[in-house]
């Protein structure tokens, strides 16, 4: 999938007929893996936010011109225009937390951002409890 981080958080853009786009609307709370070639890896957890429900030519087309030249380099709108006219979806994903690393040996590299501060991450790459951000309910549950 592709995404574009602006303005804080990333912009997903999914076709009207996704059905996980529907999901989303009636349940904010979503998690996004980026794992690169070069080994580079992001994990997000976060809260989305419809910010365009399905429509023709909205917002979501100038953010899907800037991804398309992203992704396939200078001719990547000529891959976008032919489909410019089915209604998509504009979603930003607000992170709530953001874990990183790069290379295979995770668990020493880790680093978990949360309110805006780099924290550690237990060996093995897991989620440490006690990082929570403050007036957040325990990590195996969200709020409803």
């Amino acid at each position: 999938m592709w995404f574009e981080y602006r303005d804080g958080g990333y912009y997903i853009i999914p076709r009207a007929r996704s059905r996980w786009a529907e999901y989303i609307r009636r349940n904010k709370r979503v998690s996004l893996c980026v794992d690169d070639p070069a080994m580079r890896k992001v994990m997000v957890k976060g809260e989305a936010e419809v910010v365009d429900e399905p429509n023709v030519g909205g917002r979501w087309a100038e953010i899907g011109k800037r991804m398309s030249i992203r992704y396939l380099g200078e001719h990547g709108p000529n891959y976008l225009e032919p489909t410019l006219n089915e209604p998509r979806w504009l979603l930003f994903i607000r992170p709530l937390e953001t874990t990183t690393w790069q290379g295979v040996d995770c668990g020493r590299r880790s680093t978990s951002i949360l309110n805006g501060k780099a924290q550690p991450v237990s060996p093995g790459g897991d989620f440490v409890a006690r990082n929570a951000p403050p007036k957040r309910p325990p990590r195996t549950r969200w709020r409803q």
